[in-house]
């Protein structure tokens, strides 16, 4: 724990994580492009086009390719990264 870069998006008033590497081809997430779909919306990696929601990391192109996602706080403007999300189970 402890260990690894996170990205972090402005998404509303909240600020989500998930991890930084695309775990296909190590594309920076933060740098892919945003789109806004439902709550929390998607990352697209910038390497391939993979797709990862912002809400729990899955990857919507291959679905064992998922990045963790991590619970946020927001306080006084300083941004708190907690545990792990449960990964829920998707077909």
């Amino acid at each position: 724990e402890g260990e690894g870069d996170l990205a972090l998006f402005v998404r509303g008033d909240r600020v989500v994580a998930i991890d930084a590497t695309c775990p296909h081809q190590g594309g920076k997430l933060e740098l892919g492009a945003i789109e806004d779909l439902g709550r929390d919306g998607r990352v697209t990696c910038p390497r391939h086009g993979w797709c990862f929601d912002l809400a729990d990391g899955f990857c919507e192109d291959i679905s064992d390719y998922g990045v963790q996602a991590y619970e946020t706080l927001v306080q006084s403007g300083i941004v708190y990264v907690g545990k792990p999300k449960p990964q829920p189970a998707r077909e």
